[in-house]
């Protein structure tokens, strides 16, 4: 299949290997949004994130293995984190 869909673009940014708990954790800017994305075979698992006009971390549900755990925030000039954790 050619073309960029927007899978496509998530996958460009995702580690060629493991490198969380054996799963795969990365981060994108999406236009105003900054995003954790988190995909792991082997565990429940879910991602975490904050910018600089925050002082709490949003979560991502708690998502079964083989399953993407994503979530998104506005970002800011400085200071957008994320975390992952699996369980």
């Amino acid at each position: 299949m050619s073309g960029d869909t927007a899978s496509n673009k998530l996958l460009k940014g995702r580690p060629s290997k493991p490198n969380a708990n054996r799963g795969y954790f990365w981060v994108t800017w999406e236009g105003e949004k900054f995003a954790a994305h988190f995909d792991n075979d082997y565990y429940t698992h879910r991602v975490v994130v904050k910018n600089s006009n925050s002082s709490k971390w949003y979560a991502s549900a708690w998502v079964p293995k083989g399953t993407r755990a994503t979530r998104r925030i506005f970002q800011t000039l400085t200071g957008n984190k994320a975390k992952w954790a699996t369980k």
